[in-house]
C-alpha cells in the first residue's frame, strides 16, 4: 500500500536509529527518545557538539519526515534509538530492548525507518521481527554516498576473508608473500613474485589444494614415526631442486630469448632429477608399505608411470632440439605408451584384488 492510500486514522512511528552510539557518546543522551521536541533539543546539542556527525542529520530527517506525515492527517511520533560503540551483537541487543520499551507505550500500525547509510540498516530485521516496515529512508550527503557503501562492502568482505582460512590464504597469504619476496630479492623480485603467484593459482585452479596437504600431513607423520618416506621425501626435494636449477640456468645461458626453445631445454636438462626425485619419493612409500604389510601396487604403477612419462617427455623435448630423428621420438613415445598402457592395466588388476 502506498503512503498516500494509507488511512488517516493509521498510527506511524518515524525510527531514527544511531547505531553506533554517538549520542549517547558526544552528548550524553540513551535512547529511547520519544517525541519531537526532545529530538530536535538533541540534534541540535548534537551539531553542537560535532558539526561533522551525520547522525545530526537523521534526526532532522526524522522531524521533517514525522512533521510530513501529520501534514496529510496521520497519527505519527518519531523516536531515536540509540545502540553503543560497541557496533554488532550488543548495540543490536540495545536496541532491541529500546524498541521493545517504545512499542509497549505506544501501539502502532507501521514504521518508517530512517537511517544515515548501510551500517544502521543493519537493524532492519530487528525492526521488521516487531513492526511492519512502511518505508526506509537513508539521509546521507551525496557526495559521501558511493564512498560509504564500498566502505561496508570492504569491511564485510574482509571479515570473511579473516573468518576463512582458505580465503585468508589466497587473499592475504599472497600479497604477504609478494611482498616479502620484494624485500628480499630486490631486482629479480617480480619474476620470483610471478612464478609463485603462478605456482598458487595452478594449485587453486587445479584443485590441487587437498593432495598436496595430504602430502604434507603425511610428510609430517613419516618424522614423528621415523618412516624411511621422510628420508626419501627429503633427498626427492632436494634432487628435484638441483634439477630444476639445472634447467633454469642452462635457460639463462641461452642467447635466444624464444620459448621454443627455451621451454624443451629446460625440460630436457631437468626432466631426469625430477623423475629420479619421484621415483626416490615412491621408494620411501614402498618401504614404509612393506615395514607395515601393505601392498606395493600402487607405488609400483606410480613408478612406471613416471618412467613413462620421462620417454615420452624426454623424447619431445629431444626432438625440440633436433637432437634425434623422427623415428627415434617414435619409438621413445611407443615404449613410453606401452609403459603407461601397463601402468593403467596393473592398476585396474589391483583395484579388482580389493
Amino acid at each position: 500500500m502506498a503512503e498516500a492510500d494509507l488511512p488517516a486514522s493509521r498510527k506511524i512511528l518515524v525510527l531514527c536509529i544511531d547505531r553506533d552510539g554517538d549520542l549517547e557518546a558526544k552528548i550524553g543522551v540513551k535512547g529511547p527518545i520519544v517525541g519531537r521536541e526532545k529530538i530536535l533539543e538533541a540534534a541540535m546539542k548534537l551539531g553542537v557538539a560535532d558539526p561533522t556527525e551525520s547522525d545530526t542529520n537523521v534526526l532532522f530527517a526524522g522531524i521533517k519526515i514525522a512533521e510530513g506525515l501529520k501534514d496529510r492527517h496521520r497519527n505519527v511520533e518519531v523516536v531515536a534509538l540509540t545502540g553503543t560503540k560497541k557496533v554488532g551483537v550488543e548495540s543490536d541487543l540495545i536496541i532491541s530492548k529500546q524498541l521493545d520499551k517504545v512499542l509497549k507505550k505506544l501501539p502502532i500500525d507501521g514504521v518508517v525507518l530512517v537511517s544515515d547509510g548501510a551500517e544502521d540498516e543493519h537493524v532492519l530485521p530487528i525492526v521488521e521481527s516487531r513492526a511492519k516496515v512502511l518505508s526506509l529512508q537513508r539521509v546521507v550527503v551525496k557526495q559521501s554516498e558511493p564512498l560509504e557503501s564500498t566502505y561496508y562492502i570492504l569491511l564485510d568482505f574482509l571479515k570473511e576473508v579473516t573468518s576463512d582460512p582458505k580465503l585468508a590464504r589466497l587473499v592475504l597469504g599472497v600479497p604477504g608473500i609478494a611482498f616479502v619476496l620484494y624485500m628480499i630479492l630486490d631486482i629479480v623480485a617480480w619474476r620470483v613474485i610471478f612464478g609463485v603467484v603462478g605456482i598458487l593459482l595452478v594449485i587453486k585452479g587445479f584443485n590441487l589444494e587437498e593432495p598436496l596437504e595430504r602430502n604434507i600431513v603425511s610428510l609430517r607423520e613419516s618424522l614423528v614415526t621415523d618412516k624411511a618416506s621422510f628420508f626419501t621425501y627429503i633427498i626427492a626435494a632436494i634432487v628435484g631442486i638441483i634439477g630444476v636449477l639445472r634447467g633454469y640456468q642452462a635457460v639463462g645461458d641461452l642467447n635466444s630469448t624464444s620459448y621454443i626453445d627455451a621451454i624443451p631445454l629446460f625440460i630436457s636438462l631437468s626432466k631426469d632429477p625430477l623423475v629420479a626425485a619421484g621415483l626416490l619419493a615412491l621408494a620411501g612409500r614402498s618401504i614404509d608399505a612393506i615395514i607395515e604389510g601393505r601392498g606395493l601396487g600402487k607405488y609400483l604403477m606410480l613408478s612406471i608411470f613416471l618412467v613413462s612419462l620421462w620417454f615420452i617427455v624426454g623424447a619431445i623435448s629431444s626432438f625440440s632440439l633436433r637432437v634425434i630423428t623422427i623415428a627415434e621420438l617414435v619409438g621413445r613415445a611407443t615404449i613410453g605408451a606401452a609403459l603407461s598402457l601397463a601402468a593403467f592395466l596393473l592398476r585396474r588388476a589391483t583395484f579388482k584384488e580389493q
